[in-house]
């Protein structure tokens, strides 16, 4: 029920104009394929195996940050709102 929930949420944002809702929408996407995946799997991984996943998943973050940085430093701010999308919905 989580899943249709944001679904429906990022629906809604979509339709709204400007981009923040726009990245609002591919978040709760994001969000709801999140629960998809949980509620339709039968058992979740063993812990250790979420290990490595979250150190991956903290690189990627490092990864994201300095590209941010990197951008804000060259004066490309207007390239951080797309960015910040599509590092989202890499995610």
């Amino acid at each position: 029920m989580p899943g249709l929930v944001f679904s429906l949420a990022g629906d809604v944002f979509l339709m709204l104009p400007g981009a923040r809702f726009f990245r609002l929408g591919l978040m709760s996407f994001l969000v709801a394929q999140v629960c998809y995946i949980i509620g339709l799997n039968p058992s979740l991984p063993p812990l250790p195996a979420l290990i490595p996943l979250s150190i991956i998943a903290a690189l990627g973050l490092l990864v994201v940050r300095g590209i941010a940085s990197g951008l804000r430093r060259s004066g490309q701010i207007a390239l951080l709102g797309p960015w910040r999308s599509i590092a989202a919905c890499s995610a």
